[in-house]
């Protein structure tokens, strides 16, 4: 069942887009048990490298502070508290000595329904919006954007229903002008294999993913999702990905994507655990 509007056709992204990763990253992480925890990043992306350190700390029961620092200096703060109203959640992130990049969000779940609001740059709000609603397997939603300064409305619908470990979605998006419908077969705790069909109705383009998810006794995951658009000469597109763990502590990963001329491109993920 779909609490917000994001979860709607989350378990078929999960196979099809979900982990897949082609940038090279390393991820250290610190936990103590005084609520205290760091975790420092380095991402080599293209020919550009970026580090992040993050610390985050709950100073009591329901509230998250949170201070990131990019290679730059940049930083970011961000505060969460969720225990101000019975399933309702609000988080304030932005960088200090920059005001208008301040963001509100508010999440609030009651009755089967969650509701999400988030506010950005209150000096000219871009303002997001989106609900869901769910009752007996069936989830339907929206969602809509609008930005104060380009005077822009984006907006989106969708709507699932699940039976039997089988999970049916439609989805209307980019202002009605995309549709997609995709289903998602849980056939056991180990194994997810999902199907999607995207058409742009303007350019009346066709395009068809299929793919599945395997999860291993030893802790191991392997994906393959293969995507084509439905032209007379398709080019198909195969994604492969691969997890585990390395050592102790350490699990490493492995993103690779293989087009029809063989034109490939790949990323490798290391996360240890301190």
């Amino acid at each position: 069942m779909a609490k917000y509007y994001g979860d709607i056709a989350k378990a078929t992204k999960d196979v099809l887009t979900g982990s897949f990763n082609y940038d090279n990253k390393i991820t250290v992480d610190t936990k103590k048990s005084d609520g205290f925890n760091a975790t420092g990043s380095f991402v080599q992306k293209g020919d550009t490298p970026t580090g992040t350190l993050t610390t985050s700390y709950s100073p009591v029961k329901d509230v998250t502070v949170d201070l990131q620092v990019n290679q730059c200096g940049k930083i970011t703060t961000t505060l969460a508290h969720s225990g101000l109203y019975p399933g309702l959640k609000t988080t304030l992130s932005g960088q200090p000595i920059d005001p208008p990049s301040l963001k509100l969000a508010t999440q609030l779940y009651q009755s089967a329904t969650g509701i999400k609001f988030d506010v950005t740059n209150y000096t000219a709000p871009k303002i997001d919006a989106s609900v869901c609603y769910s009752v007996a397997g069936f989830s339907v939603g929206g969602t809509g954007t609008f930005d104060t300064v380009k005077n822009t409305q984006k907006f989106a619908a969708a709507c699932q229903f699940k039976e039997d470990g089988v999970t049916y979605a439609i989805c209307l998006a980019d202002q009605f002008n995309t549709a997609k419908l995709s289903c998602v077969n849980t056939v056991d705790k180990t194994l997810s294999v999902a199907a999607e069909m995207v058409y742009k109705i303007p350019k009346s383009d066709f395009t068809a993913s299929m793919g599945a998810t395997k999860k291993f006794t030893g802790g191991q995951t392997a994906k393959l999702v293969v995507s084509t658009p439905v032209v007379a000469d398709p080019t198909p597109t195969a994604s492969m990905y691969v997890s585990g763990e390395v050592m102790s502590k350490t699990t490493g990963s492995v993103s690779l994507q293989v087009d029809k001329d063989l034109k490939y491109k790949y990323g490798v993920q290391l996360s240890m655990k301190m």
